[in-house]
Formats: structure tokens, sequence, C-alpha cells
């Protein structure tokens, strides 16, 4: 599934930038190697967690001081059902970057390493279910399941594991267990061949959500600029095919409804040269009869924040979130919630 609340959990390219100080020798060689790794979870969970159907669950990182926990919460109560995993922050962050909620209820998420903080260079991504905890795959930065649950949608930003001098960036199609069924698009970038770190930004994917069962939404790029594209699922394209809404800052996509995504993004206006305010947003359906999108509303407003406005514009449009503002689901946990999934 995907429906996705994220809050400051988030790190992409510029925080992608690199842990210099370790060499690749001490690296998994291999971006596409899915070694599982599984082991006992170490979870307390309460009796109500088996009688709330997994419909009525939502996934939550939370936060109290510099503890951060993954958790099941019941999406009407609030009340925590399960706690997958604590830990400490990690480089100051969440050491949760990503996370979903399949049909079937097993929680995926990316983990920061704490000996490589950096996103994709040290994020394994990890599988909870009955109280199993499986390390599935290496240097992953984002991942959404399928509605059916039986696919992942992940990107990757690995190191040079084959000494060539580059590293890899990739949208890949991944089975429950870990193997790669399909790597949908990926390039190279160039690496400082003694410590590995990237000679340019990198981990600026991310996948936003599934559309329908046979696109997936890919955000690209990072701060001042960033473009959200409808690539996919059964085969690998080229990316100029692929249905392309060009936005600014925090262009993403906040809903779907059929084949179709509902994706917003800030506009500004120049007040003076080379000087811009934020003016308000556009939003726009994207799809593949409309493959530069369709602007069906503008707001305008200098205050107005795409995050919390996707309910209402998800609502108006009819549309069925992909996301939805930090703390509008109920949480009666300790702390409070930066992150979580439907």
């Amino acid at each position: 599934m995907t429906r996705h609340v994220r809050g400051d959990s988030r790190r992409v390219a510029a925080a992608a930038l690199v842990a210099a100080a370790t060499p690749l020798a001490m690296i998994v060689p291999s971006a596409s190697a899915t070694a599982s790794t599984t082991t006992s979870a170490a979870a307390s969970t309460t009796s109500a967690t088996a009688a709330v159907p997994v419909s009525r669950q939502y996934v939550a990182v939370s936060r109290s001081g510099s503890t951060f926990r993954l958790q099941l919460v019941d999406r009407r109560s609030g009340a925590v059902l399960r706690t997958l995993s604590s830990a400490k922050a990690v480089a100051g962050e969440s050491p949760f970057l990503d996370a979903d909620l399949a049909a079937d209820g097993s929680v995926y998420a990316v983990v920061a390493s704490p000996r490589r903080p950096q996103v994709g260079f040290g994020s394994p991504l990890v599988r909870y279910r009955a109280g199993r905890v499986t390390t599935l795959a290496q240097y992953v930065t984002s991942v959404e399941a399928s509605p059916d649950g039986r696919t992942l949608a992940v990107t990757v930003d690995s190191p040079d594991g084959d000494g060539d001098g580059k590293g890899l960036e990739a949208l890949r199609l991944l089975t429950t267990s870990g193997r790669v069924v399909r790597t949908l698009d990926s390039f190279a970038f160039p690496v400082d061949k003694k410590t590995g770190t990237p000679l340019y930004e990198t981990g600026g994917r991310q996948v936003q959500g599934w559309v329908g069962s046979s696109m997936i939404a890919l955000r690209t790029g990072c701060c001042s600029e960033s473009d959200l594209h409808l690539v996919r699922a059964d085969r690998a394209t080229r990316p100029t095919t692929w249905p392309t809404f060009e936005g600014q800052d925090e262009a993403m996509a906040i809903g779907t409804r059929g084949s179709s995504a509902l994706v917003v993004r800030p506009v500004y206006k120049e007040y003076a040269p080379n000087s811009y305010v934020r003016a308000g947003l556009e939003v726009v359906w994207l799809n593949t009869k409309r493959p530069k999108g369709q602007i069906v509303q503008r707001l305008t407003g200098q205050n107005l924040e795409v995050t919390t406005s996707a309910a209402t514009l998800n609502q108006r449009h009819g549309a069925t979130p992909l996301y939805t503002a930090p703390g509008t689901l109920p949480y009666k946990g300790s702390g409070r919630v930066i992150l979580s999934a439907l």
C-alpha cells in the first residue's frame, strides 16, 4: 500500500552526499545482491493487534527526545498496537527513513545504519512480519508496497561495488523476499576511487506511491527543483517517455484516482531581480493521456504549503490520498508522529 504521511524523517539528495571516511572495500559489493537475514523481532505486542484488521492500521514513526519508534497504530483510536523497533537518532535524525504497510500486514522500512548514516549507502530495507525481522536489500532510499502487497517498488543509491569508479542510482521492483524482479531505470554516477564519495549529489529519487497496479509515482530532484513522473511497472522505459510534471521545491503526488496522479507544486513570482516569493499552488492531474499534466486548480497565497493543503485538495478532487500531513491521524503513544503510512 502507499498513503504516506511524511514528516521530517525523509532525507534526500543533499544528505546523500556521503560517507567519505569508509573505504569501499568494507562495503557489500553489489547493490542488486539481496542476501536475506532474519532475526526474531524485539517487539512489544498488545493482544489487540490481531483483532484490528490491516485496513484499520497504520505504520507510525514517532519521536520522543532522541528515541524513535516504528509502530503499528489503530487508525480509529490512535492506540499503539505494536512497537516493531526502536532506536536512537542517527546523525541527529530518524533512523527510520521510510516505511510502508503492505496488504498482508507486513511492514517494510528503510533503516539507516549507525556505521554509515548517509541515505542509500547505509540504509538496508527491512521487513517486519509475524514477529520476525528480515533484511531484504542494501542501499535502499524509499519503498512502497504494491496494492496487492506482492511487489515492492524501491529506489536504491549504491556505491562502487565493482571498482569501476561509478556508483548506481536505480528504480527497481523487488519481491517481498528482496529478489530483484526488474530494474525500471538506472544511471551510473562517478565516485572518488579512494573514498567512494559521489562526485556530485545523489539520492534524489523517491517512490511516492503506486498509481493503480501498473504505474509508479516517482519524484526526482531536490531542494529548489523537483519533478514528478509516472513510470510503468511492467517493463523498463526511457525517462523521456514518462509522463512528467515539472515542479519546484515541494512538488509531490498527493493522491490517485484510477490511472491518474494528483500532483501539487508551489509557484513563485519575481518581486525583484533574481528574487522570488511563493505566490501559491498549482494542482494537476497527471496521466498517460495528459503526459505534461492538466491544471485543475490554482490557489493564491504566500503561506500555502503542499503538505498542509493535501487533505483538502484530495477531498475536493476525489482522490485517494498518497500523502497527508503529519499529525492528522490519531496517536496515543509517547512523543509525536513524524512519518506514517496507511
